[in-house]
């Protein structure tokens, strides 16, 4: 009988991980306080050097969308994303423009830069660097922080898009 109850807790430890026909491209990733990272196939039109493509949905439910460049030279997968520069606004602002924004994972090897390759199994984690305070210093202040809780730059694997 314990043998079952350590099964069932592993069974249940496992429900995060990714289905055997989720790919990468298809993973979505989530923050405790409402703000969705959904991976999607790149667009036909990307630049020759954009592996991944990501729609960035925050709290106050307007919607970024992002993209992962490998830039010529030394390479390590850099995130930017672009959307409305207010939550009510049609302009288009750039965000994490940044120098260096190197997009991590946490997979089985411990942390990595994000792979090139995007059908494989997802990450647990993902992290944006810079992503939070992109998004201090913009119009996306006041719907975007709580003074109680700091969201962050991770996020952490929930589930796969059909």
């Amino acid at each position: 009988m314990r043998w079952l109850a350590v099964f069932v807790t592993l069974l249940g430890s496992t429900s995060a991980m990714a289905a055997p026909d989720c790919t990468f491209e298809q993973a979505i990733y989530t923050q405790p306080d409402g703000r969705q990272l959904q991976f999607q196939p790149v667009p036909r039109d990307a630049p020759a050097n954009q592996t991944a493509s990501f729609i960035l949905t925050l709290r106050a439910g307007q919607e970024l969308t992002g993209a992962i460049m490998w830039p010529n030279g030394y390479s390590t997968p850099l995130w930017s994303a672009e959307g409305p520069c207010a939550p009510d606004d049609k302009e288009i602002c750039q965000f994490g423009q940044e120098e260096n924004n190197t997009t991590y994972v946490l997979g089985d090897a411990g942390i990595e830069r994000l792979p090139q390759e995007m059908g494989g199994t997802p990450a647990r984690q993902v992290l944006l660097p810079r992503l939070s305070s992109s998004l201090w210093y913009s119009f996306y202040r006041d719907s975007e922080f709580d003074l109680d809780e700091d969201s962050g730059d991770v996020f952490t694997f929930s589930g796969c898009a059909n």
